[in-house]
């Protein structure tokens, strides 16, 4: 089942109030709608904690762009793990999740 464990509007814009709610929580999916109308998600299989000192790989994460405004942009684009040669998709405390 799902679970809302953070809102914006209800909890604070900034990553301080996300991470207390949504830390120490496996398998989130986060969606965000900018100032701008765009709107892109993440998915962590593994916990977030913003104490991590180090980076954690998560074979199962992804980041995509859903929706967006920019007339030449691929849209919905997906961006899943890739080996650690390309680049591989790490969470890192309280960055969250981070790809290239």
């Amino acid at each position: 089942s799902s679970v809302l464990l953070y809102n914006g509007e209800r909890d604070g814009m900034n990553a301080d109030s996300w991470h207390k709610q949504c830390d120490f929580n496996a398998n989130t999916l986060t969606l965000i709608k900018t100032e701008y109308d765009h709107i892109f998600g993440c998915f962590a299989s593994i916990e977030f904690d913003e104490k991590y000192e180090n980076w954690h790989k998560d074979l199962k994460s992804f980041l995509c762009l859903i929706r967006t405004q920019f007339e030449n942009a691929e849209c919905p684009k997906y961006c899943g793990y890739v080996s650690k040669e390309e680049r591989p998709n790490e969470i890192y405390g309280n960055y969250g999740p981070y790809s290239e």
